[in-house]
């Protein structure tokens, strides 16, 4: 199989970790990098797996879980309890980088009828190690209804890339 320069080199860190894989597991590298090769597209390492666990059971769909970031939030989730309709409630959720090293946050988002972000310069912000971010969130009801949603952060990582927060409130 030939491949062109462009997938040789999208292909490096995978076919490293791969590599790593196969010393760990005795098995041979080739055997896994065949494997690799054979699916069209340039897959991540979960979506290896995830086809692989698929072939297994192939009455069972086996789906990949949202990898969760290191970093932490403070509350894990916002009730913002009873607010008049058309009135607003704001509150605040801190963010913290237990690491040893600055994170970067490459998206903030909220999803959610009533849930805004309150207003900020960047969604690329870096929080130092062992350094905090604030986030303002605005709860404005549009009815007399429960509403939730959910607050993303997403990091510039390798490993666990979301932090999720839970947002709740009932307009009155």
């Amino acid at each position: 199989m030939h491949m062109s320069t462009e997938q040789s080199m999208c292909n490096r860190p995978l076919r490293a970790l791969l590599l790593i894989s196969a010393i760990l597991m005795n098995a041979t590298a080739c055997t896994l990098l065949d494997k690799v090769d054979k699916i069209s597209k340039t897959p991540g390492l979960e979506e290896v797996l995830e086809k692989e666990a698929n072939k297994k059971e192939p009455g069972r769909l086996v789906q990949r879980e949202p990898v969760l970031s290191r970093l932490q939030a403070t509350p894990p989730a916002l009730d913002f309890g009873n607010t008049a309709v058309a009135s607003q409630d704001q509150q605040t959720v801190a963010i913290f980088n237990p690491s040893q090293f600055p994170v970067t946050v490459i998206r903030i988002t909220v999803e959610g009828v009533g849930f805004t972000l309150a207003p900020r310069t960047s969604d690329r912000v870096e929080i130092p190690a062992h350094g905090r971010l604030d986030v303002g969130i605005t709860f404005q009801p549009p009815d007399r209804r429960v509403r939730s949603g959910l607050l993303f952060l997403e990091i510039d990582s390798a490993g666990g890339r979301d932090t999720r927060v839970v947002l709740k409130g009932r307009g009155m």
